[in-house]
């Protein structure tokens, strides 16, 4: 076979890559599992303050809860009266008119 029609075929190249990235992988855990040097240390943790320490991460006190379109009630009372205003000057105004019967 030639060599070449082989390196063209996209099969082939996608094969190739993923063996070379599965060996890459293999020997970087052969490495860290077997090889003294790149071992990582073991730490020995308390389960209570493992427990400890998860629940402080978690519970976090809370004053308020802040949103990114929270608006304060004086805005809100703000828009309200703008609003009435804006509605009275568009409203027309009704006379009074009395009907005949």
């Amino acid at each position: 076979m030639n060599l070449e029609a082989i390196l063209n075929n996209q099969v082939v190249i996608v094969i190739l890559l993923l063996i070379f990235v599965g060996a890459i992988g293999l020997i970087a855990y052969v490495l860290q599992n077997k090889v003294p040097f790149f071992k990582q240390p073991e730490e020995k943790v308390d389960p209570e303050t493992a427990v400890r320490e998860e629940v402080e991460r978690v519970i976090v006190k809370l004053d308020r809860p802040s949103f990114e379109n929270e608006t304060s009630d004086k805005e809100i009372k703000t828009k309200k009266a703008v609003t009435k205003k804006i509605t009275k000057k568009a409203s027309p105004k009704k006379k009074n008119v009395k009907s005949k019967s």
